[in-house]
C-alpha cells in the first residue's frame, strides 16, 4: 500500500526532527566534555603557576650563577612560565577552547530559538 504524498511529507518531517533531536544531543555531551576538558587545563595552568613550583630545564654547562648544579652533575635553569616557553601555548589553547564552547553553546541557542 502505498502512502499518500501528505504522509510521505510528514514522515520525512519527523524523521528530519529526530534527526536534528540526535545531533543536539550529541552536541550538548561534546559541549559537556569539552568544559570537563577545559577544566583540566585550568587546574594544570593554576598548578603550573603556583609561586611555589618551578619549572627547569635540564642543559649540560652553566653559564651563571643563577643555575642550579645537581649532586649528579646535571645543571638545571628556571624557566619563565608567562612567556618564552611552550608553556605559553597552555594558556592561548585554554583561550581558544574557552572560544570554541561559546560558541557551540551559542549556536545551540540560537538553533533552539
Amino acid at each position: 500500500m502505498q502512502r499518500s504524498p501528505l504522509a510521505r511529507i510528514a514522515g520525512a518531517a519527523e524523521e528530519n526532527w529526530n534527526r536534528r533531536k540526535r545531533e543536539m544531543k550529541a552536541k550538548k555531551r561534546h559541549i559537556k566534555h569539552l568544559k570537563m576538558i577545559l577544566s583540566d587545563m585550568i587546574r594544570a595552568r593554576d598548578y603550573i603557576m603556583d609561586e611555589e613550583h618551578a619549572i627547569c630545564k635540564r642543559v649540560k654547562h652553566a653559564t651563571t650563577t643563577l643555575h642550579y648544579t645537581r649532586p649528579d652533575g646535571d645543571v638545571l635553569y628556571e624557566v619563565t612560565k608567562e612567556y618564552g616557553s611552550k608553556l605559553c601555548r597552555l594558556f592561548t589553547a585554554i583561550s581558544s577552547l574557552r572560544n570554541l564552547i561559546e560558541s557551540l553553546e551559542e549556536d545551540r541557542k540560537n538553533k533552539k530559538g
